[in-house]
């Protein structure tokens, strides 16, 4: 059996159990040969780009090991791909970011890039005041809230997500609305046609 561990058999936790006590990094050059191929194959159906592919999985392979002393996943396997996955789709919601403004900016003039800046730094500004409000609401307001206005939920399905009435979610809604009218009188008219306040 001692012979089989040596030809690199070693299961993927045992390896990741050794990394935190070897020097030398032979352990999680094991773990990394044997998926680096295999998960890069998977970032090139998500990104259609070899070198980005390559990138995003020696990213989350970086972060394994960082955190080889403090996190260690219970399942290599599942986290790796996991992590590429979200690590792909976290690429292509820059990059349509990305394409969308300099689309955007294309039709810009100089005066108007720099009215385009203003508001960006405006609606900054106004983002960290909403999220300084927010942390602000006691937290079951601020949990029913974020579900209602952040995330799309309606009033019922919070109910029944967390166990409440509908009228305790409704009463929550209205009380976070209240406090945050009071938190935020310095905000544009665009917050409050953002939340429909």
């Amino acid at each position: 059996m001692e012979a089989e561990r040596k030809r690199g058999t070693l299961s993927d936790d045992e390896l990741m159990a050794r990394t935190a006590t070897e020097l030398d990094g032979r352990s999680f050059r094991q773990l990394f040969d044997r998926y680096y191929t295999p998960l890069t194959i998977f970032a090139i159906r998500f990104l259609a780009d070899e070198d980005a592919a390559s990138d995003v999985v020696q990213n989350v392979f970086v972060g394994l090991y960082e955190q080889r002393l403090t996190n260690r996943p219970d399942n290599v396997r599942s986290f790796l791909y996991a992590s590429v996955r979200n690590a792909c789709l976290n690429v292509l919601k820059h990059e349509k970011i990305k394409q969308a403004y300099e689309k955007e900016a294309v039709f810009l003039t100089d005066d108007m890039a720099s009215d385009a800046a203003d508001n960006l730094i405006e609606e900054s500004e106004a983002q960290a005041k909403v999220a300084a409000a927010l942390a602000k609401l006691p937290e079951q307001c601020r949990k029913i809230f974020t579900m209602n206005r952040f995330d799309g939920l309606s009033n019922q399905e919070i109910a029944d997500l967390l166990g409440l009435s509908k009228r305790t979610v409704e009463t929550q809604i209205s009380n976070a609305l209240k406090t945050l009218r009071k938190l935020l009188l310095v905000l544009t008219a665009a917050f409050a046609a953002a939340f429909q306040i």
